[in-house]
Formats: structure tokens, C-alpha cells, sequence
């Protein structure tokens, strides 16, 4: 199986919903034991309001984002005959940068410990069940595609 762009882009789709139903229910989660809200405590830290225009922001780059996740998954996908194991990949390969981000924030005094832990938290919690819905989408449409 080659790679396919169009697939690519139609796996996006479905990746970004997942998403952001599992971490809106993971943060959901977080802040009734927790208390921690990410997005007011990002509001906190940078201290402006956040109005439509941030979210129809942060929703794009985050797209983005999820669309660049699943075109690293397209590009290793050759390499494993199996579904699951370019899934782990990426899971882990993304997982990995993201704490690593986030440990460098909190190390520089960016982010407070607890945001960056109930933030990590929810991205566990999302990550691999949007990159898992993606990828099916993607081998979906792949498969047609050469067949």
C-alpha cells in the first residue's frame, strides 16, 4: 500500500472529532477531581480573554496539527504489514514530544506542574483512540483506492 494524500486528509476528519470528545470528557474529568481547568488556567497565565476568535484558532492548528500526526502515520504505514504496530509509533512517537514539551515548559516556569500533568493526562487519555479512528479511516480508504 502506497501513500495517500487524499486518505490522509479524510482520516484528519475523524481523528480531530475523537479527539475532542474523549479529552472534553478526560478534562471534564480532571476538573471535577482535580479542580484544574486548562483553559482558564491558560487564560490565567497569558492573562487576555479567550473569545471565539481563540478557539476557531485553536480548533485549526490543532486540525493541523492532527493532520500532520496522520501523515506521519501514513508515511510508516509501508513499513509495518500490521494495523496496530504504526499505531503505537505514532502514539508513543507523538506522546513522547508532547511530554517532552510540556517538561520543558514547566522546567522554564511557563506552565504550573499541575496544568502540565492534567494536560499530558488528557492527551494519554485522547491520543491513541483519535489516531486509532484515523488510521482505520486511512486503511479504508487506501485499500480502496488501489483496488
Amino acid at each position: 500500500m502506497n501513500f495517500k494524500f487524499s486518505a490522509v486528509f479524510y482520516s484528519t476528519v475523524p481523528a480531530v472529532l475523537v479527539f475532542i470528545l474523549i479529552n472534553s470528557a478526560a478534562e471534564y474529568l480532571c476538573l471535577r477531581f482535580t479542580g484544574i481547568s486548562i483553559i482558564h488556567e491558560f487564560q490565567e497565565i497569558s492573562q487576555m480573554p479567550f473569545g471565539t476568535t481563540f478557539h476557531v484558532l485553536n480548533f485549526c492548528m490543532f486540525a493541523f496539527e492532527m493532520h500532520l500526526v496522520m501523515l506521519f502515520y501514513a508515511l510508516i504505514k509501508p513499513l509495518f504489514p500490521s494495523l496496530l504496530k504504526p499505531i503505537f509509533i505514532t502514539v508513543f512517537f507523538f506522546l513522547l514530544f508532547i511530554a517532552l514539551f510540556l517538561g520543558q515548559m514547566v522546567n522554564l516556569g511557563i506552565y504550573p506542574l499541575n496544568v502540565a500533568l492534567v494536560f499530558l493526562t488528557a492527551s494519554i487519555a485522547a491520543f491513541p483512540g483519535a489516531v486509532f479512528s484515523g488510521a482505520v479511516i486511512y486503511n479504508r480508504i487506501a485499500s480502496n483506492r488501489t483496488s
